[in-house]
Parts: C-alpha cells; sequence; structure tokens
C-alpha cells in the first residue's frame, strides 16, 4: 500500500516516512540541503542576509591594508579568508608585488582560510619568485598554522611570528 501510512506517518515530497525516517530526513535537511533544492523551505529555512546585499555576507568582518615596513611590502588580512574574498586579497597581494619585490603578508590577525586563500598565496609566492622577489607570511594562529602544516605548505612558504622578524629575514 504504497502511499498510505501508519499513525504518525508524514508525507514528504510524496513518500510516506516512518519517524525514524523523519527525523533522519530533518536533520539532513537541516545541515546539508541548501534552500533552493526544492527540499521543504520549513525543513530547511534559508539563512538570514545581511542588509547590504547578497554577496556582502561574505566580505564582512574583513579588512585587507598594505603597508611598508623596511622597505619590503606588507599586506595585512584580518578575519575569516575564503572564496568570498579571495578576489579582494589577490588584488591587494597584486597591488603590493606591483611596488615590492619582497612581501610579507601578515595573517597574525586570520580567524580562518581555506584552499582558495592558499592558492592566492601560491600564485603570489610564484610570481615573487618569478621577478626575484620573496614572500613570507606571518601567521600566529595555531588553526591557521595547521592549515599549512597539513597540506605542506608550511615547507614552502617561510613562516614568521611577527612582521618584523619576517621583514628582517627577507
Amino acid at each position: 500500500m504504497l502511499g498510505e501510512g501508519l499513525a504518525g506517518d508524514e508525507h514528504v515530497a510524496g513518500v510516506v516516512l516512518d519517524q525514524k525516517d523523519l527525523y533522519r530526513y530533518r536533520r539532513l535537511a537541516a545541515h546539508r540541503a541548501p534552500p533552493d533544492t526544492g527540499w521543504p523551505h520549513s525543513i530547511a529555512p534559508a539563512p538570514p542576509r545581511p542588509a547590504g546585499g547578497a554577496d556582502d555576507r561574505y566580505r564582512l568582518g574583513v579588512a585587507f591594508t598594505i603597508d611598508t615596513v623596511g622597505g619590503h611590502g606588507i599586506v595585512r588580512a584580518e578575519g575569516e579568508l575564503d572564496v568570498g574574498n579571495a578576489p579582494q586579497l589577490r588584488e591587494a597581494v597584486g597591488a603590493a608585488l606591483d611596488q615590492h619585490q619582497r612581501l610579507v603578508v601578515d595573517l597574525s590577525a586570520v580567524t580562518f582560510l581555506d584552499s582558495v586563500t592558499l592558492g592566492v598565496l601560491i600564485g603570489a609566492y610564484n610570481r615573487a619568485r618569478e621577478t626575484g622577489g620573496a614572500l613570507a607570511v606571518v601567521c600566529t594562529d595555531e588553526r591557521v598554522r595547521r592549515v599549512f602544516r597539513i597540506t605542506g605548505l608550511d615547507k614552502v612558504f617561510a613562516m614568521y611570528e611577527t612582521v618584523e622578524a619576517a621583514a628582517a629575514a627577507l
């Protein structure tokens, strides 16, 4: 008797789910399904959006500054670095490399970074090396350092605890 269920069962997308399956369905829907997949929105609500616009949610709490210390370019980043703000990081690093052959990327105020951010840093490293320059990374957060260790990039990048130490080593 397809389509019929016992008392307490619910129909979801034309399928009868018992209480155990319904519980699993709701857990999956709440944690994995984006709201635009056709799943019921009452089960997987859309995340709240900031007032500034749909794409601004990726830029909240992130800042990039370009500075000079000891004749070396310094790019300071703050917040969480991910796919949403990688273009801004690429721009900041590119602008600094346009002016300086030797660059320090200060990640001491960064709390998270993803693989796209690592790709931006690798691109900057390669660009600096092509022009006879160098790139050093300042990183104090152990969680961020762990990402470098897991990927093996701690062997590629010169990693330092302070901007002054990195600038002196370049």
